[in-house]
């Protein structure tokens, strides 16, 4: 990877594909959508602070996120900027999924809640369902867009007769199932 830099008129030197702008600007998440890539609008930027932009064009960068996110981080720290929300120390990295999983809930058995975990790599509707042993959809958790990462939700059985149950991710033309039990 080449240590570039640009310099803004006026302003001090940055890594290229990055940039510094004030509060009133629009925050936004790349999305990765299956016919076209996008940015949605994830909020505004409040007065006394700033952002640093990071763009990244794929088709010519080939080097890992964690590598830039680290330089990017860098270079704020050491021109008094202050990290919020990245963790401990000067470093960050992103870790985008490259694959679907469903996890196996934990606590199981349980009584009367447990996690379901799951990854999805992409932007994309997803349907987490509970099915009982005859096949009958007991709770939806999640039926929403979401964007690529891992996710935990709660299943609370409270409700529930003991017993086995089995929950259902589909993603795109990802589907899982897996079987959990309830013991009250």
């Amino acid at each position: 990877m080449r240590d570039l830099s640009s310099a803004p008129p006026g302003g001090s030197f940055w890594p290229d594909g990055c940039s510094m702008e004030a509060a009133g600007i629009s925050l936004y998440r790349y999305q990765n959508h299956t016919a076209a890539d996008t940015l949605a609008a994830i909020g505004n930027v409040q007065a006394g602070y700033n952002v640093a932009t990071l763009f990244v064009d794929p088709r010519y960068f080939t080097g890992g996120f964690g590598t830039v996110m680290n330089a990017l981080v860098s270079w704020v720290v050491s021109n008094g900027g202050l990290i919020t929300g990245v963790g401990s120390g000067n470093t960050a990295e992103i870790n985008i999924p490259e694959s679907y999983k469903l996890s196996q809930n934990y606590p199981n058995p349980f009584n009367p809640t447990t996690k379901i975990s799951y990854t999805i790599p992409k932007s994309e509707l997803v349907s987490l369902r509970i099915y009982n042993v005859l096949g009958k959809e007991v709770m939806t958790l999640v039926n929403e867009v979401k964007n690529a990462g891992t996710f935990e939700v709660q299943f609370d059985a409270s409700n529930l007769s003991s017993g086995a149950y089995f929950y259902r991710l589909e993603s795109g033309n990802f589907v899982d199932t897996k079987k959990m039990m309830l013991m009250k």
